[in-house]
């Protein structure tokens, strides 16, 4: 399904609640003004299934989760909001090496359904793996831009230092 264009909000509340954020007003969460727990669970337990997440009960506090399981709630959230961008800020921090394969390659889909993924990362393997554009801020400032083909990192550290890629 192509992405619709809808915000997101990242909650430290329980599992379901953090699943639903930002959501509650739609009919499907929502009847009358009072939550349809029923449908957020399974709803909820859908998505997290469809990502391979590992939870013990969803009314568990998020926080009891792995990083990983963490970060795959997150994400899980936002996707299943059809967003037209995603903003990924460190979506793999703290997380294994499977994990972040996965993660990457719920990005990569993302990207190609049409969605546009802005990653903030400090890994440059991770920007370089996932970006089609690279832009390097320095001192709140552009300092350059690189496209995937000509992205290497002695490129992108040179930008980093604030001179130019070539």
């Amino acid at each position: 399904m192509p992405p619709r264009g809808r915000l997101g909000y990242v909650s430290p509340d329980r599992g379901e609640d953090n699943f639903a954020a930002g959501r509650e007003r739609e009919p499907l969460f929502s009847r009358s003004g009072l939550l349809r727990r029923a449908a957020i669970d399974a709803e909820a337990r859908n998505a997290l299934g469809r990502l391979n997440l590992r939870f013990g009960a969803l009314g568990d506090p998020a926080g009891s989760l792995s990083g990983g399981n963490q970060q795959r709630l997150a994400i899980a959230r936002e996707l299943e909001r059809e967003p037209k961008l995603l903003i990924a800020a460190q979506p793999t921090r703290g997380v294994d090496i499977a994990g972040t394969a996965f993660i990457h390659r719920l990005l990569a889909a993302f990207r190609d359904r049409g969605g546009a993924v802005l990653l903030i990362s400090e890994s440059l393997d991770e920007i370089l793996a996932l970006s089609d554009r690279i832009v390097c801020i320095v001192k709140g400032r552009i300092v350059g831009e690189l496209g995937r083909a000509e992205a290497n990192v002695g490129a992108l550290g040179r930008m980093m230092l604030g001179q130019r890629a070539a």
